[in-house]
């Protein structure tokens, strides 16, 4: 039996794209977006709430989130919708997030004016999160991505 060298080709070619396209799909996505700075607030007059939104769009939990933030500002939890969520100075601790979720923390932030920059970094178990400045920045969640 004789192989076509183009069969070959377009065979190699053809799982190479499938590859891609799958490596595309399941890839982690981490995802930091801060929707809102409030300057006004009966908590405090020297200081500004910062609400902070954490999506993973991937397949998989991301487990041991820690969000760097800015070591010259000061920080307090407020509120958050999930209970597990802490603040060890200026490290915004989230044990886990499911595929398709988001974790939303409210954080009461004194000694300067805070804004995306004053997250140094975003890091889970297994990825690196990337910091979005507007909602229509975040990428769809996996099975839309599919879809």
């Amino acid at each position: 039996m004789i192989v076509s060298p183009v069969t070959l080709v377009f065979t190699i070619l053809g799982g190479l794209l499938l590859a891609g396209l799958l490596g595309w799909i399941r890839r982690a996505r981490l995802i930091v977006l801060v929707p809102r700075l409030f300057s006004h607030s009966n908590l405090t007059s020297r200081g500004q709430l910062v609400e902070i939104t954490v999506f993973n769009r991937g397949f998989k939990t991301e487990e041991t989130i820690e969000l760097i933030l800015n070591q010259h500002l000061q920080y307090e939890i407020v509120g958050s919708n999930s209970p597990d969520t802490s603040l060890n100075k200026a490290k915004l601790i989230i044990p886990r997030v499911g595929p398709g979720d988001e974790i939303t923390t409210l954080l009461l932030v004194e000694g300067g004016s805070f804004s995306n920059a004053d997250i140094i970094s975003c890091l889970s178990k297994e990825t690196k999160g990337v910091v979005v400045a507007k909602l229509e920045d975040v990428v769809p969640t996996g099975p839309q991505r599919i879809g």
